[in-house]
């Protein structure tokens, strides 16, 4: 034990790192530029994150074997990001729904939840170009069409 510094006190600090979240004003920052600012600075930070979501897009895309199909590739990345799907055959392709309405699961896995739409479009647009993205209220759809 240090000189000077009591078990008591040292306590006390373990119990308070173990209960205190960790701190970031990255989110409280962008939420605020979001409310508070222009339309134009919302378009620009809705295209940062679709900018930035093709480029994890893309470097799943390189890391992942050949043989993974986007629409399972997709499927994992937002099952990691703790938010429910679910995919469907379809006759042309495969479909992947995706329900947000009245679930944390966005607030979650992003900073805001205005900027997972245009993040995930482009994560989407990167790993699978042919692929659509609708989007509907309280969730969206991805269809991805069959290789060849």
């Amino acid at each position: 034990m240090r000189t000077g510094v009591s078990f008591a006190k040292d306590w006390q600090l373990i119990k308070l790192a173990r209960s205190i979240r960790r701190h970031t004003v990255a989110t409280p920052i962008l939420r605020r530029l979001l409310d508070r600012g222009t339309m134009e600075l919302s378009r620009d930070i809705a295209s940062l994150a679709h900018d930035l979501g093709a480029e994890d897009g893309a470097a799943l895309r390189d890391h992942a074997s050949e043989r993974m199909e986007p629409a399972t590739l997709m499927e994992g990345i937002l099952l990691m990001w703790g938010i429910a799907s679910e995919l469907e055959d379809l006759d042309d392709g495969t479909r992947l729904t995706v329900i947000t309405a009245n679930t944390t699961a966005l607030a979650d896995a992003f900073a805001d939840e205005r900027i997972a739409i245009p993040y995930l479009k482009g994560y989407v647009g990167a790993i699978a170009p042919d692929a659509s993205f609708r989007e509907s209220e309280g969730g969206f759809t991805i269809d991805f069409s069959l290789p060849g």
